[in-house]
């Protein structure tokens, strides 16, 4: 009555078994969306691309812009292989900031001549103007930095008198009734070649001697200069004087 018969049911159950994979197949998230895979390399060819991009720049960037040359030789040897052609303008003169920096002088007359010699040959007045106002620049600087060195290194080891060579100073002298007249020369004998320049000179005046210090550069070395001069007779500290004169010397009045 109710029941379906049997043939019918076995029939029913093959179709079903036949059409589970597809059916399967058919409701899959992937079989549902042809183009999902499609869509998802998509987004990361589109998150991708903007470090490709960046990439590629950095790598341009690193091509256009010139190595910094290790040495002297190895930019000379670059500059005569290039000849006239150095690039553009900012190109030299990032060359010679780095040849004064490192003092690579001869690097530094090479771009100077070529620039000169480029700026006659295109006839124009203005060539070259920027790289001659960057030497005087550069130039300017380092001389200054050189005398605040030259400065602090006088006020470090003024005061060092421990090992310096100890020059007694050539003296002059002539008297009157009244006075004692003397010449002080910053160097071993008057005939002989002193120090130009002498700083921290301390005299000192009594009854009976002239004392005299000071501290001066011949010869790249820096020496201690000295006089201790005994009287015979006394004189008066307080109506004697002395002064600075002509470069390298001193002289004094002493009072009888």
């Amino acid at each position: 009555g109710g029941s379906r018969p049997p043939r019918r049911r076995a029939e029913k159950r093959g179709r079903r078994e036949v059409l589970a994979p597809q059916m399967a197949a058919r409701t899959s998230p992937r079989w549902r969306r042809p183009g999902a895979w499609c869509l998802a390399g998509a987004r990361r060819l589109l998150l991708l691309s903007p470090l490709v991009v960046l990439l590629v720049g950095f790598s341009r960037c690193a091509d256009a812009v010139p190595a910094t040359p290790t040495s002297e030789r190895e930019l000379l040897a670059d500059l005569a292989s290039k000849g006239d052609s150095l690039g553009s303008e900012d190109d030299e003169l990032a060359l010679l900031r780095v040849c004064i920096s490192r003092s690579w002088w001869s690097a530094a007359r090479d771009l100077i001549s070529r620039a000169h010699a480029r700026g006659i040959k295109s006839g124009s007045s203005g060539a070259g103007l920027a790289l001659r106002e960057e030497v005087q620049k550069l130039l300017a600087g380092i001389k200054h930095n050189a005398d605040e060195f030259a400065a602090h290194a006088e006020a470090t080891y003024r005061g060092q008198t421990k090992g310096l060579v100890e020059v007694p100073c050539a003296l002059q002298w002539a008297q009157n009734s009244t006075d004692v007249f003397l010449g002080v020369k910053y160097a071993a004998r008057w005939s002989a070649p002193g120090a130009i320049e002498v700083v921290d000179v301390k005299a000192n005046v009594s009854d009976c001697c002239w004392d005299l210090e000071g501290f001066g550069h011949h010869s790249n070395i820096r020496k201690r200069y000295v006089v201790n001069l005994a009287l015979y007779e006394g004189i008066m500290p307080s109506e004697s004087s002395w002064s600075s004169s002509s470069v390298g010397r001193l002289t004094a009045t002493l009072r009888k």
